[in-house]
């Protein structure tokens, strides 16, 4: 069974320029993401990780120079650091 990704509905998202600012409603605490991250808990409902990071990769224009592991990755280390902070969950699949 694989697990799918949930966000959180404790935050509020502000853009500032061009990053990104969320408010924890539960801590009251601020993190800084950037745009790839914001994609990444925005649309991560109901899908999992290499779903999410296959999505990033089909949307990214400089595909010569990255490869779809490097994104993986890079999408797997930022979900780490989100579910540490509360911003998602990972829930088992239901087939």
């Amino acid at each position: 069974m694989k697990e799918v990704i949930y966000k959180s509905n404790d935050y509020i998202l502000n853009q500032i320029e061009d990053s990104y600012v969320i408010l924890d409603k539960k801590t009251k605490s601020l993190h800084l993401l950037n745009e790839s991250a914001v994609y990444m808990l925005e649309n991560c409902d109901g899908k999992t990780a290499d779903e999410i990071a296959h999505e990033i990769y089909d949307n990214c224009l400089n595909k010569d120079e990255i490869t779809e592991n490097m994104i993986k990755e890079d999408c797997f280390a930022i979900m780490i650091e989100m579910e540490k902070r509360g911003l998602i969950v990972y829930e088992k699949k239901k087939n």
